[in-house]
């Protein structure tokens, strides 16, 4: 019984290996030389890279999916990313150096021309287009390694594949360089760090998978002459890949902690935050050093004192201990309301947090102002007074002590200190005896039951 048992499950895995099999149709020869063909940026690559950036800035600028899918299309950003992973992957150190110098000449030349396009553009307002590209997320990675995966499979087959357009929309290159271009033209980092690093991603995450598919599919290594420049080309080719795939795993690993964050925001945002009668519009967490704040703006019944901070001490049991909560509530928004009408809601409410906050520091700083102006009126026409009462004094000089009394449930005292400087012919009998004088009269000036004159 046991042997047509195991005679099924051999035909099984058989069976199963082909379905899966990918050797059989690989063209080894084929794909390395087309893969080299299409490194160099000159002549139609070069047309295809500027028409594809101007396009992909247009379609950003006008916020239109279509123009940029049609731009991702006709960009050939993909071709010396593939010859970075596949040189990786064969130890041709001739072809890493050539597709990098390539790689590094797209990539400016992209950020070039969609920077002199927001110049000039008349718009030049962050769509929402712009804004997706500017904060990576851990699906960003998946879409630039199974996009790599699939583009190096496609490529390396005998016959042609008609996935390397499908590749070319789902990597996504040219967007986020030029949204980066955007940023300079606009002047803001935000932007322009965050889509470099969406870009920068996708290209790491593409070579490495284009690395791996063709280690697994057994390419031949480049013939050297000798055995110790192979051997040694091999060192430096397994450093480099380190040096590569340790950042990244360093990237990923952030990622994942940031959609893991997100997601317990998410959970508290629903519910908590949200219901029927309050709307959340948007959320956003924002670090600033050591601190981080989750911002949230919402629209609909407003929340009194006491529900805001029970939600801050709710912050805890969803693992956010460590977040401050910014809410910003505006008035009632129609869901049938435009977008544009939407976005310039939320952007008056935040205006409107912003006035608030700057009114309160301004407050906060007269009131210092204030405090510390009243104290040297007093002091100056106090000592001005003391000196006509007392003409034996020499110098007064004015302090503050600040005391804690734990006692008094943490109550904070501030205790005038007075140091006079008498002359010398003034005797001991009556300097103790003008300063008991001298506290009543400061004691009065200044509002205060303690004094104390050095």
């Amino acid at each position: 019984m046991k042997k047509p048992l195991n005679n099924k499950l051999l035909r099984f895995i058989v069976k199963f290996r082909e379905y899966f099999d990918l050797k059989s149709d690989t063209d080894k020869v084929n794909t390395v030389s087309s893969i080299k063909a299409a490194i160099p940026m000159r002549g139609a690559n070069l047309w295809y890279l500027i028409c594809s950036a101007l396009l992909a800035s247009i379609g950003l600028d006008v916020n239109s999916p279509a123009i940029i899918i049609g731009a991702m299309l006709i960009s050939p950003l993909m071709s010396p990313i593939l010859g970075i992973g596949l040189a990786f992957g064969i130890h041709d150190k001739e072809t890493i150096l050539f597709s990098v110098r390539e790689f590094s000449i797209a990539v400016a030349l992209s950020v070039f021309t969609s920077t002199v396009y927001f110049l000039v553009s008349p718009l030049g307002s962050p769509t929402t287009e712009i804004l997706a590209r500017t904060n990576p997320t851990l699906l960003d990675v998946g879409v630039a390694f199974f996009g790599g995966i699939a583009g190096i499979v496609a490529g390396s087959r005998s016959k042609a594949a008609n996935a390397i357009p499908g590749v070319a929309i789902a990597t996504a290159l040219m967007p986020p360089i030029c949204s980066a271009g955007f940023g300079i033209a606009s002047g803001n980092g935000h932007i322009f760090f965050g889509a470099i690093y969406l870009f920068f991603i996708n290209a790491v995450f593409i070579s490495l998978s284009v690395y791996f598919i063709v280690r697994f599919l057994k390419f031949p290594y480049k013939v050297y002459p000798n055995s110790i420049t192979k051997r040694r080309l091999r060192y430096v080719v397994m450093v480099l890949v380190l040096i590569i795939t340790v950042p990244s795993i360093y990237i990923f690993y952030g990622i994942i902690i940031e959609a893991r964050t997100n997601a317990k925001i998410s959970i508290f945002i629903n519910r908590k935050v949200a219901s029927d009668k309050t709307n959340v519009l948007r959320w956003n967490s924002i670090r600033k050093g050591d601190s981080t704040t989750l911002k949230i703006l919402l629209a609909g019944e407003q929340l009194d004192s006491l529900k805001l901070d029970s939600l801050r001490s709710q912050m805890s049991s969803f693992g956010l201990s460590d977040m401050k909560l910014s809410i910003i509530q505006v008035g009632l928004v129609d869901e049938h309301d435009g977008e544009e009408t939407r976005n310039t809601v939320i952007e008056l409410a935040e205006l409107g947090k912003r006035l608030d906050e700057n009114i309160k520091r301004t407050e906060q700083l007269e009131s210092k102002l204030n405090y510390y102006t009243r104290d040297s009126v007093i002091f100056s026409q106090t000592a001005a007074e003391l000196k006509k009462i007392y003409p034996e004094i020499e110098n007064i000089k004015f302090e503050k002590s600040i005391e804690n009394n734990f006692s008094d449930s943490l109550k904070i005292n501030t205790i005038p200190i007075f140091t006079i400087k008498w002359n010398n012919k003034i005797t001991g009998k009556i300097k103790r005896t003008n300063i008991k004088e001298i506290e009543k009269i400061l004691k009065d000036k200044y509002k205060s039951d303690t004094i104390i004159i050095k």
